[in-house]
């Protein structure tokens, strides 16, 4: 009786410091560790060349000026020059001794992208680190969009990323601080509906970064960190450009509003908090989320089957949103 008591008392201590700790991660939208990272250093990355694609709005914009005031040197990347021009400007009149540029590039051109990564290395020299930050969304139910859909968010949310982490890798093995940091999402391990392409996406990268970063380890380059970072639902308008079909290389955006998105995370926290795990390389896998979508993340990973009757049956209509039928 008395071990039975022990074992009672240690499984309701044990409970109690699991509530707890989960209370303070709510609090702090993030996960334990990255919650107790210290923030992130005035002179982190000075003089570390950093690419940073998705550099022209939201997060990968947050990321940039973050940098510029400790004195990284910038390359920043997306599809529109005048975007990234505007940042750069920001960049500067943050600090008017940074040096930046800017590299235009379309994730869903493959065939560029080992020649842009070259490009890339030639400003500063060697690559740094990686902020793998570009990309795509989708708001479309599976069986509402062709598979060419799936094809692009492939391409944009996945290969191109694969794409530039090959091509850099070589440089990066002989970097002794070299960094790879990965934007993903709740999407890269919980499925949620209308994000179907956004999902197999974000899992395949996810899954390859895993498998590589192992790679990276077995061949002696275990100081190139990799960092995951799953984020829920941010402030940026990355949701205004999701994509509902593709046909014929024509794509079809989103354009309306989405709550959920309007609510979610500061893309200034979000950017303070990704440079600050990756350059204290707390973890190699960090969450990011509000309330609900923490605890969802929380729940997929001790209690799977839990997780996917919470989904299903009380959040996922929240979720389930497609472009109005009178666009």
């Amino acid at each position: 009786m008395f071990v039975l008591a022990c074992i009672g008392g240690l499984a309701s201590v044990w409970a109690f410091y699991a509530i707890c700790s989960l209370m303070f991660a709510i609090t702090k939208s993030s996960d334990i560790k990255t919650a107790l990272t210290p923030k992130l250093p005035k002179d982190a990355f000075a003089g570390h060349v950093v690419w940073i694609t998705g550099g022209s709005s939201g997060i990968g914009k947050e990321i940039a000026l973050l940098l510029a005031e400790r004195g990284a040197r910038l390359i920043l990347s997306s599809r529109g020059r005048k975007d990234l021009d505007a940042v750069a400007q920001e960049c500067r009149a943050r600090n008017p001794s940074v040096h930046v540029k800017v590299l235009p590039l379309d994730l869903n051109e493959q065939q560029s992208l080992a020649t842009k990564a070259e490009e890339a290395s030639k400003f500063f020299g060697p690559i740094d680190v990686l902020i793998n930050n570009g990309g795509i969304s989708t708001r479309a139910m599976a069986a509402n969009c062709s598979v060419e859909t799936d094809e692009f968010l492939t391409q944009v949310d996945y290969l191109s990323h694969v794409a530039l982490t090959k091509t850099l890798t070589p440089a990066m093995e002989q970097i002794k601080e070299a960094r790879i940091i990965n934007t993903l999402s709740v999407c890269s391990k919980v499925g949620v509906p209308s994000r179907t392409a956004y999902c197999g996406a974000k899992f395949a990268l996810k899954g390859w970064m895993d498998a590589f970063r192992i790679e990276c380890i077995l061949r002696g380059c275990s100081h190139i960190h990799i960092l995951n970072v799953c984020l829920g639902s941010t402030n940026t308008s990355l949701p205004s450009r999701a994509v509902t079909n593709v046909k014929s290389k024509v794509v079809e955006n989103f354009t309306d509003v989405d709550e959920n998105i309007l609510q979610g995370l500061d893309p200034a926290f979000v950017a303070e908090r990704m440079l600050s795990v990756s350059y204290h390389k707390s973890v190699d896998e960090c969450w990011l989320a509000k309330r609900k979508e923490l605890i969802l993340l929380y729940a997929n990973q001790y209690v799977p089957q839990t997780a996917f009757k919470i989904l299903s049956k009380s959040v996922a209509k929240e979720y389930a949103i497609e472009k109005s039928k009178d666009d």
